[in-house]
């Protein structure tokens, strides 16, 4: 429809085998649906009218001009099985490049099977790589870089870093369930995992999208820091904060960081506003990609008056038996809110300074009087 729903049109003909074996209606009350439909349909985001289609009895389509012409697919398909169509995607960085996944698990075939072309259909290669044997329900395309891959199976999701070559699973804390269907936010570089029946998990893939082969083959890397905005939320509790609710992203930004190899030295990571040290970090010293969370706090000397206070204060506490925990006790430094601007963000390992990156904290806009919503 060209008119928002307001009314159809067909720019098709029937695109299933239309085989009446699976055409024959049941007796009911089995739940089962009816075969013989399209299962999956993408249009390009880079061209209008370059359309794919899958169906349930394994049809693959390609149409160029917007549905008058379809040409079929299934021939140019390597070990093609025939199978239920789960998914089929088009590329965000190239008009002929598309992916195609079908799932053979209602008929006990639980072998992976993923495809990819990049000429409009006519030759695909299986980028399966070593994926284990569980069928997939659907794969995305990281919309900044092609070559980040995500796969939901009956099992989990899993990711390629090199375009389908190899695949490392993402599991972390998600339980191992059936992943139906994945999304990633194209502002918040988060990916969203719909699962059966175990809830909507998302993770923060933004590192991700850095962590090419070259910056693999660096000793020492820091990763673009992603602009947070300071939400001002409601602090008084309402039924769906106290009933409905998830564990939310903590606040603050995350700073990413990739070691090559463990370091022996001290990791930290520096926050400054200018010129101006306004905290230090301690990060892991272990290979791999690890983060920190800076929580948009301010470290500012005490006055002398301060510190008689606060020494005043801990005093106090240890007479009546108690141990002074926490930043409010600290002697030499109070933490104060950061306020919305550009941060420096460097990191140093041992006494050397290896990269720097910016931090922008923003205002919540829902705040902003004259801003044009």
């Amino acid at each position: 429809s060209p008119f928002r729903g307001e009314y159809w049109e067909v720019i098709s003909p029937d695109l299933t085998t239309n085989n009446p074996k699976f055409l024959t209606t049941g007796k009911g009350g089995d739940g089962n649906i009816q075969y013989c439909t399209i299962t999956a349909f993408d249009e390009s985001p880079l061209v209008a009218g370059l359309l794919w289609v899958g169906t349930d009895d394994g049809n693959v389509w390609v149409s160029r001009d917007g549905g008058r012409n379809w040409t079929k697919l299934n021939d140019n398909i390597p070990n093609n099985p025939g199978y239920w169509v789960s998914r089929i995607v088009a590329s965000h960085h190239d008009p002929g490049t598309a992916y195609l996944a079908f799932t053979g698990y209602r008929r006990d075939d639980f072998r992976p099977f993923l495809y990819k072309t990049t000429d409009y259909g006519q030759s695909w290669t299986s980028i399966v790589g070593n994926l284990p044997n569980e069928p997939i329900n659907v794969i995305r395309e990281h919309h900044q870089n092609p070559n980040l891959l995500f796969v939901g199976t009956d099992y989990g999701v899993y990711v390629s870093l090199d375009g389908g070559q190899s695949w490392t699973s993402m599991k972390n804390n998600m339980p191992t369930q059936p992943v139906h269907d994945l999304k990633i936010h194209p502002r918040e570089n988060d990916l969203i995992v719909a699962t059966h029946g175990r809830g909507v998990f998302i993770a923060d893939i933004s590192p991700l999208v850095e962590l090419t082969p070259a910056v693999l083959a660096k000793d020492v890397y820091l990763f673009n820091i992603e602009p947070k905005v300071k939400w001002v939320s409601n602090t008084t509790p309402n039924y769906a904060s106290t009933n409905f609710n998830g564990r939310s992203e903590p606040l603050g930004s995350t700073i990413y960081y990739y070691l090559k190899n463990d370091s022996k030295e001290e990791v930290k990571i520096a926050i400054y506003r200018g010129n101006l040290l306004i905290n230090e970090l301690k990060g892991s010293k272990k290979a791999g990609l690890n983060k920190v969370l800076w929580t948009w706090t301010m470290r500012v000397k005490r006055t002398p008056e301060e510190k008689k206070q606060i020494e005043a204060r801990i005093k106090r506490f240890k007479q009546y038996g108690f141990t002074p925990r926490g930043p409010q006790f600290d002697v030499n430094y109070k933490y104060l809110p950061a306020p919305e601007g550009e941060y420096r963000v460097v990191l140093k390992v041992g006494n050397r300074v290896i990269m720097e990156k910016t931090a922008r904290l923003l205002q919540d806009y829902w705040f902003q009087p004259n801003i044009n919503r």
